[in-house]
């Protein structure tokens, strides 16, 4: 692998959208997400029109910048889809464990004060559920799941309204980490400003894979996030294996 050189460029206002998803320089019909069991790929001009077009339509059901979303995951399409559809539309996206419990999924709805949830089919049984216990108004599903909204709906034609987003001031991710047993679990909760001066930070030290693989996200904390954020920032393709059973196309 050889070094990945990169030029600085200060962008003091930029938002996760404008540096994960537009600041890359992939070509657009690179393949930013792979699935190497089902043979299937999402390229970066479809990553991007449809995260774009998707939290247009969450705007135009309500959300505002500063509301709290959940993530519930169990690929990486999903995962990658439904945050920066998420933080796109102005909201702060917490990543939730695709293997955790209801309970632990009830407490860490509550405990950050999430009003809306991304789900996956596969687990939105105990997503429903925990719901019941939170504060959630708002369950979209990537599927057709009774009780959910399907996130294609979402991708309707419409007015695509621009959410206004202070990057220094608006959170964009928010982070619940295991703590020891006996101690309280740890939030983290970053801004725009702060995340995008994060991966900034690692850019210099970055390598240049041009593939780089990323499991499902059971337990998605923030290195898992830094990993994927940044492989987009390179330009680089996620390939996944989401089915441990997979034995290829």
């Amino acid at each position: 692998m050889t070094q990945k050189r990169l030029t600085r460029v200060a962008v003091p206002s930029a938002t996760v959208t404008q540096m994960v998803l537009h600041a890359s320089g992939a070509p657009e019909a690179k393949p930013a997400l792979v699935d190497a069991c089902e043979g299937t790929a999402l390229t970066y001009a479809e990553l991007i029109s449809t995260t774009a077009a998707a939290s247009a339509g969450l705007v135009r059901r309500g959300v505002r910048t500063g509301d709290v979303a959940a993530v519930h995951a169990s690929s990486v399409r999903e995962y990658v889809l439904a945050l920066h559809t998420l933080v796109a539309a102005g909201a702060a996206a917490v990543p939730l464990p695709a293997d955790a419990p209801v309970e632990e999924l009830a407490d860490r709805l509550t405990d950050c004060d999430a009003r809306l949830l991304m789900t996956a089919p596969s687990l939105a049984d105990d997503a429903l559920a925990a719901t019941e216990r939170s504060r959630v108004r708002q369950v979209f599903a990537f599927g057709q799941v009774p009780g959910t909204t399907p996130y294609a709906e979402l991708l309707s034609d419409g007015p695509r309204p621009e959410p206004a987003i202070d990057p220094p001031r608006d959170l964009a991710l928010i982070f619940c980490e295991t703590a020891p047993l006996g101690q309280p679990p740890t939030t983290t909760a970053l801004t725009h400003a702060q995340w995008v001066a994060e991966l900034r930070d690692l850019l210099g030290v970055a390598v240049d894979c041009g593939v780089v693989f990323v499991p499902p996200p059971r337990r998605p904390d923030r290195a898992y996030a830094v990993t994927i954020d940044l492989a987009l920032v390179l330009g680089a393709t996620l390939l996944t294996v989401d089915d441990p059973g997979c034995q290829g196309p």
